[in-house]
């Protein structure tokens, strides 16, 4: 039952959309600039997309080398302890 309501459905949707859309086989003028502003906007995201992947690749090249720096620092630390607990 759930199949034929969803068939019914789809063939009401589809053919809607078919009247919507009208039958011109060229765009609008205004269809054209929609499209030509979109298209801009999706050139400028991907450009914010691209340099925020960029920035993204920086910051976690730093925090990897501050954790290789703080993994270092903690030896050093730990060797300090125990030469000082040596000396004692």
């Amino acid at each position: 039952m759930r199949r034929k309501i969803a068939v019914v459905f789809s063939t009401f949707w589809i053919a809607g959309m078919i009247s919507i859309a009208g039958c011109s086989s060229s765009p609008s003028s205004n269809q054209i600039i929609q499209l030509n502003e979109l298209q801009a906007e999706i050139s400028t995201l991907e450009q914010k997309v691209n340099k925020l992947n960029q920035e993204k690749a920086k910051l976690q090249a730093s925090v990897e080398e501050k954790e290789v720096k703080l993994v270092a620092s903690r030896a050093e630390e730990n060797m300090i302890e125990e030469k000082l607990r040596n000396n004692r």
